[in-house]
């Protein structure tokens, strides 16, 4: 099968062969078979490099493989799609076997921390949906080891809303190393002509009475607890964003002064969060899903001692608003807007449909309705609700008409190639500018298309569907004249002599095939080659799986190390057989007040192991106690537990450390003035805690199984598993069965 390039495709190429490009189109016009064209030219140009391809989700993944290898299937046996769901070592397996390579950012970024792949052989990467690669989103660290480690690095994002603001997508380009940007609104000559249009329907909906002195009862609650906030010296909060900002700062003060202030201030804060997002749903969603909310609540209540939390559910006001939403359910009535959907849906039959829903609740609601009105649909939802499989026969059997309405949380959004869907209902509307193209984009891909949002009037639903329609005028306005606001990555533009036709491409105007290339680096620009690296030693760290999204670890995988992530019993790093518990001055300072540290620091002491105390705040002065009780906590972590403790400006001071560390193959040995055991159940306890990654609780545990330690020793892998997990399990037996060198 041809891949059929349209003009403004071939244009595009010709700068993505030559410079690292950002690549902005208009969802539907084939922003994908652009990479596919330059996955081809890639391979014929370095016949022995990997080419990786990047989706945010597991259905886009799969979507992108699927697709590759239906246009070019001679290209099966060298490729792979990866995902998180596939074990370690099959994946590490699989990224030998295979040259291009479909795979999930956040599966990608674990498996280069922990050595399972590397760039020293690749020459191209992909970022579909490349408006996610700011802050610690995985794309951002990928992008970083591949400029790093590639010999002839070529990066490609593709994006249908970068956003609008400057300073994002300055940072998106600096994050991917973008040399230069091609963008297309769809006014332009050469792409004008492919352009569908898509017709936008707002339609308002009013809440009916019922729902309307639910609602009075939630904005009462509401008012009484903002006023009582304003008590405290706080003004109003608009918006989630805010009102979580304001509980981060309320929560440090208080963990640094310990005034009842702050106590109250965030109790307060906290009741008015849950009545927020309560009040939100009763707005914008199903009365199903308000109920269901307060369940879940009730349920937490059981198992915290949240005093925000009780106060909300012993709220009269809060108490009559269940009553009167449950009683309504269980008569079958709800949100005017759930009937309003029916209604359209029904006007609509033969027509191909999406509904999106930004809660799962809701989704199951208007499914659940759907089928009571006799129409066949299908929810799909996210990894944590849907198998693999399953998503893959839904998208499948909706693509081949056996139902007509698909019913969708954000997982649809992104980049889904649904072919010919008529009609897009946003059950409510979204803020973001970059959801709302999305979601759009899913029809007017092939013929004209049209879009209903359903709007609750004197909501946040109409601040949320205005935002949204503002944001985008301001992006399209901003993205007409990009190049003049965005300080790009210095190009090096490679030299490609045009070629004859190439076999894989049908014509559409000129297509080349491009087989050689200047390379932007020489080796001598490298600090390592692969063969360098295969004949030195890799420093190898344990970091507890909590860890993941710290900075930290991404730091050290920068620094060359091999991280390995597990679940630690104790501490949070693990270097030989020493343990590292780290804190930051906040966090010090909050287990020292709740008495969280004495424990930690009772486990640590039975190891040997090291505190290291990060942040470039004055302990001291921090605390808000006096300063002679912080020094003797000091002393006695010292004397006491015998744990010495480091003191680090930063994650990457701290990455440093651990770097040195485990740099030189075994932690330094720590002289211990703990007494011997006292007894042979004791020493037992001691042997097998000798293995990293096996604490008292874990040893305990072997010996209660295994009655003994010849018991451990000759147990099957499997039955270790079972108790330690897979990754200790396999620890163990090679600590006991591998031979001494």
């Amino acid at each position: 099968m041809a891949l059929h390039l349209r003009e403004y495709q071939l244009n595009i190429l010709k700068t993505c062969l030559k410079r690292n490009t950002l690549v902005i189109l208009p969802t539907g016009t084939g922003k994908t078979y652009i990479a596919f064209a330059l996955i081809i030219n890639r391979v014929e140009q370095y016949k022995n490099q990997k080419i990786f391809f990047l989706a945010p989700t597991k259905p886009l993944v799969l979507q992108h493989y699927r697709n590759f290898i239906k246009l070019f299937p001679e290209f099966r046996s060298k490729c792979v799609a990866i995902v998180g769901d596939i074990k370690p070592e099959k994946r590490e397996t699989m990224y030998k076997a295979a040259q291009i390579v479909f795979v999930t950012p956040q599966t990608l970024q674990n498996d280069l921390i922990e050595g399972r792949v590397s760039f020293y052989d690749a020459s191209t990467i992909i970022f579909d949906e490349a408006h996610k690669a700011v802050g610690k989103y995985a794309y951002v660290f990928i992008a970083k080891k591949f400029v790093e480690q590639s010999k002839n690095p070529r990066i490609i994002g593709l994006t249908a809303s970068p956003g609008w603001r400057i300073e994002r997508i300055q940072e998106i380009v600096e994050n991917l190393a973008i040399e230069d940007i091609e963008i297309r609104t769809g006014h332009e000559r050469d792409i004008y002509k492919y352009i569908q249009k898509v017709y936008i329907e707002k339609i308002e909906i009013l809440l009916s009475d019922d729902l309307l002195e639910i609602k009075k009862l939630l904005d009462k609650a509401l008012e009484l607890r903002w006023e009582k906030l304003k008590e405290l010296g706080y003004s109003k909060a608009y918006g989630k964003k805010e009102l979580l900002e304001l509980m981060k700062d309320l929560r440090k003060k208080f963990a640094t002064t310990k005034d009842q202030k702050y106590s109250i201030a965030i109790q307060v804060l906290g009741e008015i969060i849950k009545l927020e997002h309560a009040l939100e749903l009763l707005e914008t969603q199903t009365l199903y899903t308000f109920v269901e909310y307060f369940k879940e609540l009730d349920e937490r209540a059981t198992l915290s001692r949240s005093q925000a939390l009780k106060s909300v559910l012993n709220d009269i006001r809060v108490k009559k608003a269940r009553y009167l939403a449950n009683k309504l359910v269980l008569e079958g009535r709800e949100h005017p807007k759930l009937e309003k959907l029916i209604e359209i849906i029904k006007e609509n039959k033969d027509k191909k449909i999406i509904v999106f829903a930004q809660i799962r609740k809701t989704v199951d609601r208007i499914k659940e309705f759907l089928e009571k009105n006799g129409i066949a649909c299908e929810k799909f939802t996210g990894k944590k609700e849907m198998k693999r499989e399953d998503q893959i026969r839904i998208l499948s059997e909706f693509s081949e008409g056996k139902f007509n309405v698909l019913i969708s949380t954000s997982v649809g959004e992104e980049g889904i190639d649904i072919p010919k869907v008529d009609l897009v209902i946003f059950y409510e509307p979204v803020p973001s500018e970059i959801r709302y193209i999305q979601r759009r984009g899913r029809t007017g891909r092939t013929e004209i298309g049209k879009v209903i949002i359903l709007v609750t009037r004197k909501t946040r639903d109409e601040t949320f569907f205005w935002v949204a329609i503002n944001k985008e005028r301001k992006m399209l306005k901003f993205v007409k004249n990009i190049k003049k606001h965005i300080k790009l990555t210095m190009a090096h533009d490679s030299e490609i002599p045009v070629k004859e036709p190439s076999k894989h491409f049908g014509e559409v105007g000129p297509i080349t095939k491009f087989l050689t290339e200047k390379k932007r680096t020489s080796p001598e620009d490298k600090k390592e080659s692969i063969e360098f690296l295969q004949k030195k030693t890799v420093p190898v760290i344990i970091a507890d799986y909590r860890e993941k999204d710290s900075g930290l670890v991404q730091a050290l995988a920068e620094m060359g190390v091999v991280v390995k992530l597990e679940k630690l019993d104790v501490g949070d790093y693990l270097i030989g057989d020493l343990v590292i518990e780290r804190k930051t001055i906040i966090d010090f300072i909050s287990s020292l007040m709740d008495n969280r540290l004495f424990e930690q620091l009772q486990k640590l002491s039975k190891f040997n192991s090291i505190l290291i105390l990060e942040g470039e705040e004055d302990l001291l002065s921090e605390a808000g106690v006096n300063p002679n009780y912080i020094r003797s906590i000091l002393l006695s972590i010292l004397l006491k537990y015998k744990i010495p403790i480091i003191r680090t400006s930063n994650f990457i001071d701290t990455a440093n450390y651990l770097y040195l560390l485990a740099k030189n193959g075994t932690a330094p040995q720590l002289i211990s003035l703990a007494s011997k055991p006292k007894n042979l159940n004791e020493v037992k306890l001691e042997i097998l805690k000798q293995i990293p990654g096996i604490g008292e609780s874990l040893a305990k545990k072997l010996l209660e199984r295994f009655r003994s330690l010849k018991g451990v020793f000759t147990a099957s892998k499997v039955e270790l598993a079972n108790i330690v997990g897979e990754a200790k399990a396999d620890r163990i037996k090679k600590v006991f069965e591998e031979e001494y060198k």
